[in-house]
């Protein structure tokens, strides 16, 4: 296994479905929300959204190949599986009670593998939490008997490896958390013919009271959640219930959904044309330019 492992928060597979109706290999327009540019080339889904070892542990911590990939094995090999369940919805075929956990499974993954998310969580913890690694650190440099819960043989050499390790059990915590609130919550399935939905590096955005949620690390049922799928397809989550329902959205229900997009934005906005990401950067006020 390479040293440097990329991993994507937003797979190649679902940036793909938002790709340009004339090309077949997935590519996507691009808007750098940092740069503040659009480019005028397609961009490569594969090369963005991702980081070097966002959810395995690196060569230092782990020496045993399989289990430096546990995590990714056991639970963020499904981002294929999500990819069949929206085509499948794209196509009209009808959606099985499997099909729509797979959505809910890959909304609570997408929500807490993201960066941002996940320096959120760090710093979360505070000072007791880091002085106490630096305690276990301090009292034995191996640590050993302190993290035999993780079930993989570690090599923990400084306290940096120690944070890894409790960021990835942190991670987990909060999928399975996050997926149990989510099946209690009714879903919208909204359908487009009108516009083309636009999805950011941070598309699972929730709202409350009309205003853009910063974190979304605790999923409540009094809040509106939207995580678009495809170019035509968006999720909607609100309310305590089971309910599902797949709805057409108008074109200026598409506008409000994608603003919200290009407000959360860390790094980038995708798009299946210039056109598409320029009108949805105008309607949002953003200014940029074409290169």
């Amino acid at each position: 296994m390479a040293s440097n492992k990329y991993q994507h928060y937003i797979p190649a597979g679902h940036q793909a479905l938002f790709s340009s109706a004339t090309d077949s290999s997935g590519c996507v327009y691009k808007y750098d929300s940092q740069k503040s540019i659009v480019h005028s080339r397609l961009q490569d889904p594969r090369r963005y959204g991702g980081e070097n070892h966002l959810y395995s542990y690196p060569d230092n911590v782990v020496t045993s190949n399989q289990e430096k990939t546990s995590l990714e094995t056991d639970f963020f090999s499904q981002d294929g599986e999500f990819v069949r369940v929206v085509k499948q919805i794209i196509k009209g075929e009808q959606s099985s009670p499997e099909d729509i956990y797979q959505i809910q499974k890959y909304i609570a993954i997408t929500n807490n593998r993201h960066p941002s998310t996940i320096n959120y969580k760090r710093d979360k913890r505070g000072d007791l939490a880091s002085t106490i690694i630096e305690e276990i650190f301090a009292l034995n440099s191996r640590a050993s008997d302190m993290i035999n819960e993780f079930d993989v043989k570690l090599e923990i050499e400084s306290q940096e490896s120690i944070s890894k390790v409790i960021s990835m059990q942190e991670m987990l915590f909060s999928i399975q958390k996050n997926l149990s609130d989510l099946c209690n919550i009714n879903m919208n399935i909204f359908f487009s013919k009108q516009a083309e939905f636009i999805l950011s590096d941070k598309p699972f955005v929730g709202v409350k009271d009309g205003s853009l949620i910063s974190n979304t690390d605790e999923i409540s049922s009094d809040c509106d959640y939207f995580l678009p799928l495809s170019k035509n397809i968006c999720v909607h989550l609100n309310g305590e219930g089971q309910l599902l329902r797949f709805l057409e959205i108008s074109e200026d229900g598409v506008g409000k959904i994608n603003k919200l997009q290009i407000a959360s934005a860390n790094k980038f906005v995708i798009a299946s044309s210039i056109d598409v990401l320029a009108m949805n950067l105008d309607n949002a006020g953003v200014e940029y330019v074409v290169k």
